[in-house]
């Protein structure tokens, strides 16, 4: 699926306009930032420190200073989870460990224990469940993931 980077720059605008988002979509926004500069390098710096700045704004509007820390327990919830998860919900665990990468690439710092906590987990999750963990890499897949370590551990031959 071909990602228009004029639609994510539009719908990023549109966002940090809102008056209210849920933290999912806070994260989702941020990822979308990291994304438009580093990825589809769609902005410039002024842009980019524009759009941060309104980040923040929203983050501390929203009261969400401990996002990252949120979006990681949460993915650690779920691939802890003691029963077989749901493609869907193996999905989201993908989405989540893009969303933290983001956040990350923005500037959000993580705590080294609760990002090995996560790395564990997710480990744990695709050897447990690894012919579901490689479709959804498939899935999800884009050359900019290529560094990203549960793609390719779950994309190897």
């Amino acid at each position: 699926m071909k990602i228009d980077a004029n639609e994510v720059l539009n719908s990023v605008r549109e966002k940090l306009k809102r008056q209210y988002l849920r933290p999912a979509q806070v994260a989702a926004l941020g990822n979308s930032i990291f994304r438009l500069k580093n990825v589809y390098k769609k902005l410039s710096d002024e842009e980019y420190h524009d759009f941060i700045n309104e980040f923040v704004k929203l983050i501390e509007k929203l009261n969400l200073h401990d996002l990252p820390d949120g979006q990681i327990k949460y993915a650690i919830k779920l691939a802890e989870t003691e029963r077989e998860l749901l493609y869907e919900e193996m999905f989201k665990l993908f989405c989540l460990c893009d969303e933290i990468v983001g956040l990350k690439g923005i500037g959000f710092e993580i705590e080294e224990t609760l990002d090995n906590e996560l790395k564990d987990a997710l480990r744990y999750r695709f050897k447990r469940e690894p012919k579901k963990a490689r479709l959804v890499a498939e899935d999800l897949y884009e050359d900019w993931k290529k560094d990203f370590w549960w793609y390719s551990e779950n994309l190897k031959e």
